[in-house]
Order: C-alpha cells, then sequence, then structure tokens
C-alpha cells in the first residue's frame, strides 16, 4: 500500500503523542516512585525518632526508680540515734588485735589490712575521722564499694577463718588498685530494712550452721567484739551473735 505525505505526517504525529503520553506516565512512574521511597525513609526516620525516645523515657524511669546511696557517712549500729552521736556505736578498725591474711589467716603483726568493729567514735575521745566511710556505686551494678575516707582502704569481705566460726572476722580493710579484680568481695548491698539502710556483704556465700538465721542468709554486714568499749575483736559481747544486730548508714550524717 501506498501512503501519501499526509498518512506519513499523521503517522509521525500520534507517534510523536504515543511516545510524549510514555514520557509522561513514566515520569508519573517515576515520582510516584520516588515518592514512595521519601515515605518509606521518612516513617522509618519517624519511627528511630519515637523509638530513642521511648528508650530515652524508659532509661529515665529506670535511675528514678533506683535509689542511689552514694556519699560519705558514718555506718552506726542498729537502734542508733543521730541525734545523740556521743553515744552511738560506728564502724570503725580494730586496733591492737589481729589482721587479716591472704586467704584465710590472721596474724599480730599491723599489715594494714585489720579486721572491723563498732564503737563510741563521736564521743570526743577517738579521732572521729577513721570512722568515715565513702560509699560509691560500682560500674554497672546495684552493688556499692566502701572505703575508709582517711586511708582509702576498702571494706573486703575474705574467707572464712581457718578454725574459727562461719561469721568470726569476715571483713577487713585492705588497699587495693584494681577493684574488679576483687569481684563480690568488695561489693556490698544497700536496702531499706525497717526504717534503716541496712548493709549487707556479697562476698560470703557459705552455707552452712551459722550463729543464727540472719547470717545464713548472710543479711547483715557483722563485726568483731562491736558495741564495746574496746577496739579489740576479742570482747566476750560478740556482735555477730546477736540475732537482730545489724549496720547501718546513718543518712543524718551524709557529710
Amino acid at each position: 500500500m501506498k501512503h501519501n505525505e499526509n498518512d506519513i505526517l499523521n503517522y509521525n504525529s500520534k507517534g510523536s503523542d504515543f511516545l510524549t503520553n510514555q514520557g509522561n506516565i513514566t515520569s508519573q512512574l517515576e515520582n510516584k516512585f520516588s515518592l514512595t521511597i521519601a515515605q518509606i525513609f521518612y516513617s522509618k526516620a519517624i519511627f528511630r525518632t519515637l523509638l530513642v525516645a521511648l528508650m530515652m523515657v524508659c532509661n529515665f524511669v529506670s535511675v528514678w526508680a533506683q535509689t542511689d546511696y552514694s556519699g560519705t557517712y558514718y555506718i552506726a549500729s542498729r537502734d542508733y540515734n543521730s541525734a545523740n552521736t556521743t553515744s552511738n556505736f560506728y564502724l570503725c578498725p580494730t586496733e591492737g588485735w589481729a589482721f587479716f591474711v591472704s586467704p584465710d589467716g590472721v596474724d599480730g603483726t599491723d599489715n594494714n589490712q585489720p579486721f572491723l568493729t563498732t564503737h563510741k567514735c563521736r564521743d570526743g575521745v577517738y579521732d572521729a575521722t577513721k570512722a568515715v566511710w565513702v560509699i560509691e556505686k560500682a560500674p554497672n551494678s546495684d552493688y556499692y564499694y566502701i572505703k575508709q575516707k582517711k586511708t582509702g582502704r576498702y571494706l573486703v569481705s575474705n574467707n572464712q577463718i581457718s578454725g574459727a566460726g562461719i561469721d568470726r572476722m569476715r571483713v577487713h580493710l585492705e588497699s587495693i588498685s584494681d577493684l574488679a579484680s576483687m569481684g563480690d568481695n568488695v561489693l556490698f548491698g544497700i536496702d531499706p530494712y525497717n526504717g534503716y539502710l541496712v548493709i549487707s556483704p556479697q562476698g560470703i556465700k557459705e552455707t552452712g550452721t551459722h550463729d543464727n538465721n540472719d547470717h545464713s542468709l548472710h543479711r547483715w554486714l557483722t563485726v568483731n567484739g562491736g558495741n564495746d568499749n574496746s577496739l579489740k575483736g576479742d570482747s566476750e559481747q560478740k556482735e555477730e551473735e546477736k540475732d537482730d544486730d545489724f549496720l547501718s548508714i546513718d543518712v543524718n550524717s551524709k557529710f
């Protein structure tokens, strides 16, 4: 069939229209595709923002819900009276007595690792600075380090002393440069109990016959020969033999 010039022109014109329409359709599809991609990224950005905000709120609530007892205090024996400091018994090192020797021994030679007792440390006679304790939150933990402010030595739980009762002479002072290497032996819990903030060692885990049920649970931080006029730990009135005795942060003494 022979086409005349007008037919050819019309054909070219329709072809051009078709290509133009096809281009418009392609352009619209591209625009819609681009818009869809943008919407996806935008939605993801909103989701990430909401997720971050939610995490921040959760972290804030978590931090807000946990009380941090870090600070500098006196640590007192049960039934202390913050208004009558001269009569209270406070945590302090034993003096002129025995010293811890790793892993489970004692010696009379001073090696800067004394055991602990309680004494009337704020009676105006005793050097009260030796009874001041710095409580620090351990990293990534609910537990605390406790150190004597005057010397920088840490409170440490030790093994059961050879030949001694399971609750006897279980904490001492020690200079430590690498706290992490000491594990639970330098960690102490602090928990509210009957209006007190009771301290409990995390490094004492033996099971067996204890002096009383509280110690079988390692509920209390106990000391030697406490609540006595002597700074030695060998008095007959041993604090670990009392069923309801414990040591607590004197919150009103915070420095």
